[in-house]
């Protein structure tokens, strides 16, 4: 599974039919597409993440969903 394929699995739960359009806005952020998200770039995306789904949310499952992004680049 790509590494995208992963993050979209983790977010819908949180996110819904939202995910995917939530998601690629996020990484425009850190100009990454899904073809070229890697590793190196979970840190960046999952500080985005968190802060524009705090606003959709609330920050606690915000941060919960940060952290399980986190986890996928150790």
């Amino acid at each position: 599974m790509a590494l995208y394929d992963e993050i979209v699995s983790l977010s819908k739960p949180y996110l819904g039919i939202a995910t995917d359009a939530f998601l690629k806005r996020q990484l425009k952020h850190i100009n990454r597409t899904p073809e070229s998200m890697d590793k190196a770039s979970i840190p960046e995306l999952a500080k985005w993440i968190e802060i524009s789904s705090k606003m959709l949310m609330g920050e606690a499952k915000a941060k919960t969903l940060k952290e399980k992004i986190l986890n996928l680049g150790q």
